[in-house]
């Protein structure tokens, strides 16, 4: 694990290889019936829907994990407290960063626009219906 080049692309790879193995098996298991063997009745209800799903979700939350990596520290931080659960109260975020209250809010905006200008995240809006920062489940 230590060697990996880039730790973020991990649960991506992750979710296409069980992809290739669950669509093999798939495969497989048709094939089988066509023959007369049969398989699992677990086996008959995978839904490549699903698994493309799975899939997607995989890879936005690495690329989201990948984008926030790529954040200067202090919005790093402030994201964090702003997200965590329960999150942190402006009055504890000021006190914590050194930030104004009345500047956390603008702070965060400027954050959350780098996150979404990230490189890392390129090219995920074209390919997801779904995509937005505020559908980040992970």
């Amino acid at each position: 694990m230590g060697k990996l080049r880039e730790p973020a692309a991990l649960p991506g790879w992750l979710a296409i290889t069980a992809h290739r193995e669950c669509l093999r098996v798939v495969t497989a298991a048709r094939k089988s019936e066509r023959l007369g063997t049969g398989l699992d009745d677990a086996l008959q209800f995978v839904e490549n829907a699903m698994i493309e799903e799975e899939m997607l979700i995989a890879e936005r939350n690495a690329a989201l994990r990948a984008a926030f990596a790529e954040l200067p520290s202090r919005c790093q931080q402030l994201l964090a407290m702003l997200t965590s659960d329960p999150p942190y109260s402006y009055a504890q975020i000021s006190d914590r960063l050194s930030i104004p209250i009345g500047s956390i809010g603008p702070y965060r905006a400027r954050c959350l626009g780098r996150l979404r200008r990230s490189i890392a995240l390129a090219g995920l809006s074209d390919t997801d219906p779904h995509w937005g920062l505020g559908a980040y489940h992970a």
